[in-house]
């Protein structure tokens, strides 16, 4: 004879009927599974069937302490989900398996499963509750780019700012896959919340060069931008400098970036910019440099802190002009370029042409364009773009003569 699971399986009607007559003559453990199969085939009249015989749906648990909630979540069966949290215990929407530890609401977010975790929320599952790495069914929509879920726990009023076991939130998450943050920001997500090694939302975003999601999360003009990681000291600047990501400095430096912030190594960005040779973040960051009296390096850093002995140790040419250009530490230029390797860098007139040029007193001119910047300050990029002055002006103040040095 055709075994109660077999005519689950066939969804075969009469033969359940015949079977559940005298549920006594079954064992538990063949109710409890054809309960899982047909909350995984989401067949509801099966299922209505065999919880009107008495099956307890509570106490059903497979191996790995699912329900058959989780069973028919896990495939999308948002009609089997429906009646199993209508007819079961009321606690089942919030029953956790020992794997993971996650809720029916954590299974549905993480798949994506929109219609479930919307039967969910209206028999009154937690949608808060965090599972054994502390996330959130929101914080896992949003690490699976699951956009119809993460809208549906927004709209059912989710808290946007819990913390997972590492500190991030959902804005953490959402900034470094670019889904949702402006979602997440009208709904007035922290933007200053650290993760265990201090990083914001904005370092997820830096270290992968999302420069809409930068630009999104500086225009606010809550987001600090100077925060640092605990153990290293750099800012996302540092590791914009690093990675560069030049598309993204500008956003930075116009929102308060402080490009004379030095790391727990005592490397400015600046530093990690001619670390990886990358001569449009020096650049930038040459132009955006407005402190005179830190525009050199202090005298109790170490040789290998030094930007200048750095370029010329790599053998940037195109950068160790670029200092000369701009200013930068005049003393350590002259150093370098006065040792017998700058001539294998240097042909001997070039090497006379920009040794002269390090040695120049700078003019008025120019003097009174490096004390200009430093009055500015940090917002220099933004205040002259305010101030009424000519083009020529402006470019001047911006170091425009830097973009006629050809890329090497």
């Amino acid at each position: 004879m055709t075994s109660l699971l077999e005519a689950v399986r066939t969804k075969s009607t009469r033969l359940i009927s015949i079977y559940l007559a005298v549920p006594q003559a079954l064992a538990p453990s063949e109710l409890h599974q054809s309960l899982f199969l047909a909350a995984q085939l989401g067949h509801v009249e099966v299922l209505h069937a065999l919880m009107g015989a008495g099956v307890e749906v509570g106490e059903a648990r497979d191996s790995s302490q699912n329900t058959p909630l989780h069973v028919a979540i896990s495939h999308n069966q948002p009609a089997a989900t429906k009646l199993l949290a209508k007819v079961g215990p009321r606690n089942l929407v919030d029953l956790r398996s020992a794997s993971g530890k996650i809720t029916p609401c954590h299974l549905a977010a993480r798949l994506g499963y929109e219609e479930c975790l919307r039967v969910l929320i209206e028999y009154g599952a937690s949608i808060n509750v965090k599972d054994g790495t502390g996330c959130t069914p929101l914080i896992l929509a949003v690490r699976g780019k699951r956009y119809g879920v993460f809208q549906l726990l927004l709209e059912s009023g989710c808290a946007v700012d819990v913390q997972d076991a590492s500190g991030r939130t959902a804005l953490h998450y959402a900034s470094q896959t670019a889904t949702g943050v402006k979602l997440l920001l009208d709904k007035g997500a922290d933007l200053n919340i650290r993760d265990e090694d201090g990083a914001t939302p904005l370092f997820a975003a830096a270290a992968e060069g999302l420069s809409n999601v930068v630009r999104t999360l500086t225009a606010t003009g809550r987001c600090d931008v100077n925060l640092a990681q605990y153990d290293t000291g750099r800012t996302p600047l540092h590791l914009l400098a690093y990675k560069g990501h030049a598309e993204c400095i500008p956003d930075l430096i116009d929102a308060g970036a402080d490009v004379n912030l030095y790391d727990k190594q005592q490397r400015s960005a600046l530093w990690y910019a001619v670390s990886n040779g990358r001569v449009d973040v020096v650049k930038l960051l040459l132009r955006a440099n407005s402190q005179v009296d830190t525009f050199c390096c202090p005298d109790c850093f170490t040789d290998e802190a030094c930007p200048v002995r750095l370029a010329f140790s790599k053998g940037l040419v195109k950068v160790l002009k670029l200092f000369i250009l701009t200013g930068y530490d005049m003393v350590h230029l002259r150093e370098c370029l006065s040792q017998p390797e700058a001539e294998k860098l240097f042909s001997q007139a070039d090497l006379d042409h920009w040794l002269l040029r390090a040695r120049d007193v700078m003019s008025l001119r120019c003097t009174c364009r490096m004390w200009i910047r430093h009055h500015l300050g940090y917002h220099m990029y933004h205040d002259l773009q305010e101030l009424p002055v000519p083009p020529s002006v402006r470019d001047f103040l911006f170091l425009k003569e830097l973009d006629d040095e050809e890329e090497e």
